[in-house]
């Protein structure tokens, strides 16, 4: 099992939730009934840790067939796109001193020097 990924019920999931019928242990029942197809097994790993061992859970209950891992994993939104300062602060004298550097991060930094 891979942190990131996300299940979704099977219909014998939604029938053991519908009518009992499977007699799934408590802990596993609420941990199925958990299961919405969009948060992943991370997310149950940290904060169902009050029902108990969560992989284990969820490794039977897609043994089972209660569920099953979705196709699409969540992907992570894309870095802010830092745009480059442009601004300028005046000296004492009245002159401008260029702050950008100050803005930039030191990878931005390095490849200034490196050129």
């Amino acid at each position: 099992m891979d942190r990131q990924d996300t299940y979704v019920k099977t219909e014998k999931g939604s029938e053991e939730i519908r009518e009992r019928k499977y007699k799934l242990p408590q802990a596993m029942r609420s941990l199925l009934n958990m299961i919405d197809g969009t948060t992943t097994a991370g997310a149950f790993l940290s904060e169902a840790t009050a029902l108990g061992d969560v992989a284990s859970m969820l490794a039977e209950l897609e043994k089972q067939g209660f569920i099953k891992k979705t196709e699409a994993r969540p992907q992570p939104p894309p870095p802010p796109v830092k745009e480059p300062v442009k601004e300028q602060a005046p000296s004492g004298d009245g002159a401008l001193i260029d702050v950008a550097h100050l803005f930039q991060t030191p990878d931005e930094d390095k490849g200034k020097k490196d050129k």
